[in-house]
């Protein structure tokens, strides 16, 4: 009887330790880096420093080019931005919507050869002022699938979604009198991206999050028309980085990241040369973005 007793008292016990780590591991974030119990809604806002290299074409069918390069042009290289987020999480889910917004300037004192943009070309050594902007959107849901560790510390994950870029390349001249000129690729569409993430939380307030994201889009017609011509477009994307977060309390959260972005998009008339004086719609941007990110997170 004794040892029956025994046996049940052990098998109680075990029972016991199963169910508190069924909690502890239930109790752990995947909506934030650290472990934050009960909270199912949260918002991140930050600012960020960013080391930019990018390059703009744009050729219309009035056969009037721009190919320039940010630093080349004496650009400020780091450049500032800001980004926020918001996350819900339902079930085993984790629905979220990320912008990143960065506004990148450039000038020339005196530039070295004729500059023609849109409707305008401005002549060399002209005073140049370039202005570009990015806005990017993330919509995704996340899922952190796999346990790695008996303490369930460690957790890998997936997640997909949509991407969507909105780009703009302005150019003006203090020398040489023209009305300012921007051009946008307003023809871009959503492209598809799907993710690999990696939780390791070794402390209750403190964990770390890696992160990879890439997003593709072949040569597709994107339905749309610029001067008679049928556009298609051609993405590329990639994302590599770390989240950093620190839980204060367990409302309000502290971070930083690091990331590194790839943004290579194309836009190309579909068809034949239009004349042998005009040439075909073409629009390329292509950037190299490493940023570094401090910000704050609440937590409901």
């Amino acid at each position: 009887a004794l040892t029956a007793i025994g046996l049940a008292s052990a098998s109680n016990a075990a029972s016991d330790e199963a169910i508190q780590r069924y909690l502890n591991n239930s109790g752990s974030s995947s909506s934030g880096v650290s472990k934050a119990k009960g909270a199912r809604f949260g918002l991140n806002l930050g600012a960020f420093a960013s080391l930019v290299d990018y390059e703009f074409l744009n050729t219309d069918s009035l056969g009037s080019t721009l190919a320039w390069d940010g630093p080349d042009v004496q650009g400020d290289e780091w450049n500032l931005g800001g980004e926020a987020s918001v996350f819900f999480r339902a079930w085993d889910h984790e629905f979220g919507l990320t912008y990143q917004g960065l506004v990148m300037t450039s000038f020339s004192d005196r530039s070295t050869q004729d500059v023609d943009f849109g409707s305008a070309t401005i002549p060399a050594s002209s005073d140049l002022d370039a202005r570009a902007a990015l806005h990017h959107f993330v919509l995704e849901d996340r899922k952190m699938r796999w346990t790695l560790d008996e303490a369930g510390k460690v957790k890998l994950g997936y997640s997909y979604g949509l991407a969507y870029d909105v780009v703009r390349m302005g150019l003006n001249s203090d020398g040489f009198p023209i009305e300012k000129d921007s051009q946008r690729m307003k023809e871009l569409l959503p492209y598809p991206i799907l993710g690999l993430h990696l939780d390791w939380n070794p402390m209750e307030s403190w964990g770390v999050r890696f992160s990879a994201r890439f997003g593709y889009l072949p040569e597709i017609t994107t339905f749309q028309k610029r001067n008679g011509e049928d556009l298609n477009q051609e993405t590329m994307y990639l994302e590599v980085g770390a989240v950093d977060e620190w839980r204060v309390n367990k409302w309000f959260v502290v971070w930083g990241a690091a990331k590194y972005q790839i943004f290579d998009h194309k836009l190309v008339g579909d068809g034949p040369q239009p004349s042998a004086t005009q040439q075909r719609v073409e629009q390329s941007f292509e950037m190299n973005l490493l940023t570094l990110s401090l910000g704050v997170g609440f937590r409901f």
